[in-house]
């Protein structure tokens, strides 16, 4: 062995000796844990066995329908389409407006006080909001797809 592997070698068997006594101390006080956890601090006992069980016999296409049923990217898809199919909903529902109903007052030059009611309501005579309408009917077609397309 040359100089350098050697003195490399002792280097790594003086760290491994190093980290014994601390591992000792872990081990001592993981022992004193667990016989406290039990309720038998100054009894002694010898542990046989293993914690070991043997893997369960389950149902292969069980496991995948769960699978399948837990996979976040295909909720994320269904939400997304969702999401387009009420954006459809809202535009087209949006499509006449909000009416606005309320309480009117004014009081003109000639101090003649007027008392009254305001109805305000857009009439969608030129603007149908079509455009918006199609818009929208295209995101939900472009989300459509790549929600099914993703399936197993």
């Amino acid at each position: 062995m040359r100089g350098a592997d050697l003195i490399l070698a002792q280097a790594e068997v003086a760290g491994a000796r190093a980290l014994t006594n601390p591992g000792r101390t872990a081990l001592v006080a993981a022992q004193q844990d667990f016989r406290r956890l039990l309720g038998a601090v100054d009894e002694s006992f010898v542990l046989r066995g293993s914690l070991e069980t043997p893997a369960p016999d389950l149902d292969v296409t069980a496991l995948v329908e769960s699978a399948r049923s837990l996979r976040p990217d295909l909720h994320a898809r269904d939400s997304a389409v969702n999401e387009a199919e009420a954006r459809v909903r809202l535009e087209v529902a949006n499509r006449y407006g909000n009416p606005s109903v309320g309480p009117g007052y004014e009081f003109n030059e000639s101090r003649i006080h007027l008392i009254g009611l305001w109805l305000v309501t857009p009439l969608p005579v030129l603007n149908t909001h079509k455009g918006e309408i199609l818009q929208r009917k295209a995101e939900l077609a472009r989300a459509v797809p790549t929600a099914s397309r993703t399936r197993w």
